[in-house]
């Protein structure tokens, strides 16, 4: 039996009914009920109003048409189902799909050394991990987060939600200059390469000035790049620790392919393929039920992660910045991009 039964996000999960209800009213509550939205492609940003209505306005940055109404579901895009879950049963997750102690200092030392060059007037997370947004700001500064799930921002931002952005990360949502510090944990595969990674590092160039940074955590590609067969054979080995850490090897090992970057739903499908009974497998590793039902969430979902390795990152970021790569533990490198 491969379905675990519950946490599901399959074709017929996602976003809508009642859950799509609750979402709307929570939002409505947490910012006083106002969206600010553009009738482009800026998304949608939240800010506070006294009538406790939801609605949709026109975004002042981009001049877009003015439009209001009730929320609809279409608004975090394809593949919400994922999300849906994630939000949901965000506590499962763990390093180093989340940054643990390790990563948390580095970013906490990235900001620290901006902050001795330069004012941090504003910073911007990508992304809403409740980590970067707890970090030592200097006094002063104004955290803002960019993310296109309503409902993780709903479920994992621990912020008030009025400072959240529902947007594209490669749509500059911010004056020119207006943002010292930029901070992505694990989330620069969600673009695609080259094209999407190269927009958000145009705009990382509009928005920081000189002596800012950006800084990303990556997973990258490992030296030994195993084949799916051969992770297959190290998870029935007892060689993997838990669902977190075999994500990101089979990230690796389905992106290695053809270089197109990973499917999530050729993941799920592997596995519902090659492993007859996972509730056994399981509890013979020691794993816990609800952690791996987890991969749950990649089954339907068409969408792809994508894994350059750091010249062709270099590449794609193209001029305007100094360069450094920090390897860290376990799969990942930390990448600050300084504004020069």
């Amino acid at each position: 039996m491969w379905g675990l039964g519950a946490g599901s996000c399959g074709p017929g999960g996602g976003w809508g009914g009642d859950g799509e209800r609750r979402l709307r009213g929570a939002l409505a509550y947490l910012c006083g009920g106002v969206y600010q939205s553009s009738a482009t492609e800026s998304g949608l940003s939240m800010t506070t109003a006294s009538d406790g209505q939801v609605r949709v306005v026109g975004d002042e940055l981009n001049g877009g048409e003015s439009r209001t109404g009730w929320l609809g579901v279409e608004l975090s895009g394809g593949g919400a189902g994922q999300w849906v879950v994630v939000a949901e049963q965000w506590a499962l997750l763990g390093p180093p799909l989340r940054p643990d102690a390790e990563d948390v200092a580095n970013f906490q030392r990235a900001v620290d050394e901006v902050a001795g060059r330069v004012a941090v007037r504003r910073a911007v997370i990508l992304g809403v991990t409740p980590e970067l947004w707890a970090l030592r700001w200097p006094a002063g500064t104004e955290v803002r987060a960019v993310d296109r799930s309503l409902e993780m921002i709903a479920g994992v931002w621990p912020g008030d939600p009025c400072d959240v952005i529902v947007g594209e990360w490669t749509v500059r949502h911010f004056g020119e200059g207006s943002v010292q510090v930029v901070l992505c944990d694990g989330g620069l595969q969600l673009l695609d390469y080259p094209d999407g990674q190269a927009g958000l590092f145009a705009v990382l160039r509009e928005v920081i000035p000189r002596g800012g940074r950006a800084v990303f955590r990556l997973f990258q590609p490992p030296e030994e790049r195993l084949s799916p067969d051969e992770v297959l054979s190290r998870l029935e080995g007892g060689k993997i620790a838990d669902m977190n850490m075999l994500k990101p090897m089979l990230w690796h090992a389905f992106a290695g392919q053809d270089g197109g970057g990973v499917c999530l739903h050729d993941i799920w499908e592997f596995l519902n393929e090659r492993i007859a009974d996972r509730v056994a497998l399981f509890r013979r590793l020691g794993w816990d039920l609800d952690k791996a039902g987890m991969i749950d969430c990649y089954r339907g979902v068409r969408g792809r992660y994508w894994f350059p390795d750091l010249g062709q990152i270099r590449a794609v970021a193209g001029s305007g910045f100094s360069f450094r790569a920090v390897p860290v533990g376990g799969p990942g490198v930390m990448l600050h991009l300084e504004r020069v």
